[in-house]
């Protein structure tokens, strides 16, 4: 009788960890294997979009200066002026660092907020950390129409000591012969996937916690029933 009785709790306790534990299973690997590395792409890609967004934007506040040359209401050097100086003081992002910039196909940088010794020096030759002849490939990914990315080692925003990826958008505004660019450090998408996981991760804890109890307390109550 009493071999019986602990066989039956033992198959109840059972009944009640197996469901709980291939919950567990289920939601881990449902975790780490779907939903971590979509949103990790998800981020990534609104973060690219954002960057070509913003450059159209810039590109368009550009023509609208080409449309008042073109109605005689400045010349073309004092629109080119004015629209730089604009755009040099815009700033976007969390801490309001991030920033267009400006050149010409030979490559010359025309405007740099950060890297102001760069203005007006022709950057044929410049290589990033890698070798990589960045402004020479923006040019290149700016002959498409459409524009493109470029992906190099830079700066950390204003920190010239620190050098992290990036990669920027690139597109030409062709009446004026400018390429403007913005770009994103990987290291601030990084940081953004990190928090989405942390949140992620302890949700997960907070279910498991909350089934841990409600399975204890069914095996607890499984057992009083049994002693009964």
């Amino acid at each position: 009788m009493i071999a019986a009785t602990s066989h039956a709790t033992k198959w109840r306790v059972l009944q009640v960890t197996l469901p709980v534990t291939f919950t567990f299973v289920l939601l881990a690997g449902t975790i780490f294997f779907l939903m971590l590395p979509f949103l990790e792409a998800r981020i990534i890609e609104q973060k690219r979009f954002k960057i070509r967004e913003m450059v159209e934007l810039t590109l368009s506040n550009l023509a609208h200066f080409e449309q008042g040359v073109q109605q005689g209401l400045y010349t073309r050097e004092e629109a080119q002026d004015l629209a730089a100086d604009q755009i040099r003081a815009f700033r976007y992002g969390p801490e309001g660092k991030d920033y267009f910039w400006i050149m010409n196909a030979e490559p010359r940088m025309l405007m740099h907020p950060y890297v102001q010794t760069f203005e007006g020096v022709v950057l044929n030759d410049y290589v990033d950390i890698k070798g990589k002849r960045v402004f020479v490939e923006m040019v290149r990914v700016a002959e498409d129409p459409q524009g493109g990315y470029v992906d190099y080692m830079w700066q950390y925003h204003d920190d010239a000591s620190r050098i992290v990826p990036k990669i920027s958008y690139v597109r030409a505004f062709k009446p004026w012969g400018w390429i403007v660019g913005t770009g994103m450090h990987i290291e601030d998408v990084r940081t953004e996937i990190a928090r989405a996981r942390a949140w992620m991760l302890t949700t997960c804890g907070v279910i498991l916690a909350i089934s841990a109890v409600m399975a204890a307390y069914i095996m607890w109550k499984a057992y009083i029933l049994n002693r009964q």
